[in-house]
């Protein structure tokens, strides 16, 4: 794992206690963001690599 794996953790689990605890206005949208970012990151970089040999 690199360290953009732990970050999206930490992220992702203090976002889903927060929805958890019942605090939720922006909560939702910025888990849905992050999400978006990480994968569509991986997804953009292995395909880049791929692509480049």
């Amino acid at each position: 794992m690199e360290a953009q794996d732990y970050i999206a953790l930490v992220v992702l689990m203090g976002g889903f206690t927060l929805l958890a605890l019942g605090i939720d206005s922006l909560v939702g949208g910025i888990l849905i963001a992050v999400i978006s970012y990480y994968f569509g990151m991986g997804r953009y970089e292995k395909n880049r690599n791929s692509t480049n040999r």
